[in-house]
């Protein structure tokens, strides 16, 4: 729901959830979720950071990944995510470029499971 309400979205379900999706010309999405509301599809591309360097032109190539994915018919829009520590999302110059981004610190306010949050924790420190 967090993502949901970033882009304005409600009543749609979770149809799949992919890890390190690669497209031969233009990279890898980290995270892939395509939701459904019975009527449209929406993907959200979600690059994952903690403190690594970005690649060359990582934001354009979600771009890139999302059209192709409207191309191909695999869902009608697509948004570009970047989830990071807070910190990273304000000093990183390059995570500015993600149309969306949602904080570690974001996901640890709504999630409700231990796992979940000792994951995020983790990653933090």
């Amino acid at each position: 729901s967090l993502f949901l309400d970033k882009i304005s979205k409600k009543n749609y379900i979770v149809e799949s959830i992919e890890n390190s999706l690669m497209d031969q010309e233009d990279g890898e999405s980290d995270i892939t979720v395509i939701l459904s509301n019975g009527i449209n599809k929406i993907a959200l591309l979600i690059e994952d950071k903690i403190d690594a360097h970005a690649m060359p032109m990582q934001p354009e190539r979600y771009i890139k990944r999302g059209k192709k994915g409207i191309e191909n018919k695999q869902y009608d829009e697509f948004y570009d995510f970047i989830v990071a520590p807070q910190e990273y999302l304000e000093s990183n110059m390059e995570a500015k470029q993600y149309t969306y981004r949602v904080s570690y610190e974001e996901m640890l306010s709504v999630l409700k499971d231990v796992y979940s949050v000792e994951l995020l924790n983790k990653a933090e420190n």
